[in-house]
C-alpha cells in the first residue's frame, strides 16, 4: 500500500528560531501556516489526476465539520494533529499498511 503524507511542516532546530525564510516577505510562522493548505492542494491534485492514495495530513483544525468535509473530500484522508508523537504515528501507519485505521481518533501506543 502507498500512503502519501501532506502537510508537516517542519520544526525548526534549536536556536534556529530567528533564521532567514528564502523569501524575506514570508516569517515562519507563515510559511508553518500554509503548509496544511500546501498539503490539501497537493491532494486535491492527486484526487483530480485518479490517485487515490491513503493520505495523512498533519494539521491542527479547530473546526470539525471542515475536518470531516476534508476527510470526505480527499478521501482516503485521515486528519492527524501536528503534535501526535513517533509512537502514535508508528502505529496509525502500521494499521493503515494493514488496511484498518478508518477512526479519525489518534490510536493509542500499545
Amino acid at each position: 500500500m502507498s500512503l502519501v503524507a501532506a502537510g508537516r511542516p517542519s520544526r525548526p532546530a534549536a536556536g534556529a528560531t530567528d533564521a532567514p525564510s528564502p523569501c524575506p516577505c514570508v516569517r515562519h510562522r507563515d510559511a508553518v501556516n500554509s503548509a496544511p493548505i500546501a498539503g490539501i492542494l497537493v491532494l486535491q491534485y492527486l484526487r483530480g489526476r485518479g490517485i487515490g492514495l491513503s493520505a495523512l495530513l498533519f494539521a491542527d483544525l479547530d473546526d470539525r465539520e471542515q475536518a470531516a468535509y476534508l476527510e470526505r473530500a480527499l478521501a482516503p484522508l485521515f486528519i492527524v494533529d501536528s503534535r501526535e508523537g513517533l509512537a502514535q504515528l508508528t502505529v496509525r501507519l502500521r494499521q493503515l499498511a494493514a488496511g484498518g485505521a478508518r477512526d479519525r481518533r489518534a490510536p493509542s501506543p500499545g
